[in-house]
């Protein structure tokens, strides 16, 4: 099975205080079949840093936009979006891994996600109670 070789400690931004609340590697992508070239870490200082595994876990993107915590964050199956919820029940999405907003979620309603662990989203349709 898979082993760990080598524990990174990341540097984190000037400024980010907040605790971590989720942590994600990019999934297997033709470019990079073993998986895992970026890490999106999203935490109570409301955006999600992107850090390239391949460049020292260099900060390479921030996805800064919610005006509250980040609750999941996911990688679109070819790497290339992020999805984020925050504790106002917001959603958005990002390209990566530079983490530019893409403003309208309309353009990502066909993306192949790598699975979704995400509590709001096209895919969560119908779960939740009208209104709410």
């Amino acid at each position: 099975g898979d082993k760990l070789d080598r524990v990174h400690t990341l540097s984190r931004p000037k400024g980010r205080t907040g605790g971590v609340s989720d942590i994600k590697y990019s999934p297997r992508t033709a470019d990079n079949p073993g998986g895992g070239r970026f890490l999106a870490v999203g935490s109570h200082d409301n955006v999600v840093d992107v850090y390239d595994a391949q460049k020292g876990y260099s900060l390479v993107g921030t996805c800064k936009g919610h005006s509250s915590f980040i609750t999941c964050l996911g990688w679109s199956a070819d790497a290339s979006t992020l999805f984020t919820n925050s504790g106002d029940y917001e959603l958005l999405y990002w390209n990566a891994p530079k983490g530019d907003q893409i403003k309208r979620g309309s353009d990502c309603k066909d993306v192949a996600w790598d699975g979704w662990t995400g509590v709001l989203g096209f895919q969560t349709t119908g779960v939740w109670y009208k209104g709410s």
